[in-house]
């Protein structure tokens, strides 16, 4: 599950002065740390995203995380994981991955097979 945080513009300023991408890389921090807590942690983090540093500059909207908030929901006692991590366009790009796609809860069997 992908998701991207937005740069800082102009016009909002930036509560983190790292000079890059701050209000981007620190929300996306945040996000990074709230995927790979336990799951009690983790189910709690997205109802109190709002209060993540910088939250509304990167995320105006909270549809999109709806996905991820959706994905760490259906992954159980699973710790996330953050496999890629990078920018683009100048923005923080974070993929969570849950589960370990063994179990078979986690695989996609073919009928007959």
């Amino acid at each position: 599950m992908a998701r991207r945080a937005q740069p800082c513009s102009s016009a909002e300023p930036c509560a983190d002065s790292s000079g890059r991408d701050g209000c981007g890389q620190s929300f996306d921090a945040w996000l990074r740390e709230a995927v790979a807590a336990d799951a009690g942690t983790r189910d709690v983090a997205p109802i109190r995203w709002e209060e993540a540093p910088n939250a509304r500059i990167a995320h105006p909207r909270e549809e999109h995380l709806l996905p991820l908030m959706v994905v760490a929901g259906a992954a159980g006692d699973d710790r996330g994981r953050v496999p890629c991590r990078g920018t683009f366009a100048q923005s923080a790009i974070s993929a969570a991955h849950f589960g370990d796609g063994g179990s078979p809860a986690h695989r996609f069997e073919r009928p007959g097979r």
